[in-house]
């Protein structure tokens, strides 16, 4: 036997072993820098999709709120008061009252007293019909 082959046996390896796993390693390698580069350019578009969407609906809120803004105005000229009474007398033919018509009503408030139900006191086991009044 020779020694180159006596080499060989003794590692168990082919001489081209080793080059088969590197151009595995180096090909599992090139794939995943591949797909990397896939994924970092589609998330980038993705990221730039996104802000102009964001721009737009900024755009879209700022516009709202100016028209708020302006609805506001129109309610607060709207219900001013000495509009509201120009338009009632000129359109509807309204005028204030004279003092002789206008009367005064009173709402009269009746208290009444506060009614709670009573508890069974300790060792008793019912009530019936009991409350208490209060205020009274």
């Amino acid at each position: 036997m020779s020694q180159k082959d006596s080499q060989v046996q003794e590692v168990g390896k082919m001489p081209g072993d080793s080059f088969n796993w590197q151009l595995s390693l180096l090909l599992v390698l090139f794939v995943a820098v591949v797909f990397t580069a896939i994924k970092t350019v589609s998330q980038r578009h993705e990221a730039r999709s996104q802000f102009v969407k964001l721009q737009k609906l900024e755009k879209e809120r700022d516009m709202l709120a100016a028209q708020w803004s302006r609805l506001k105005l129109e309610q607060s000229t709207m219900l001013n008061q000495v509009r509201v009474e120009r338009l009632a007398s000129r359109d509807l033919n309204m005028q204030m009252p004279k003092p002789s018509e206008k009367k005064m009503i009173r709402e009269t408030i009746i208290e009444r007293p506060l009614v709670y139900p009573v508890m069974a006191a300790p060792g008793r086991t019912s009530v019936k019909n009991a409350t208490v009044a209060l205020g009274e």
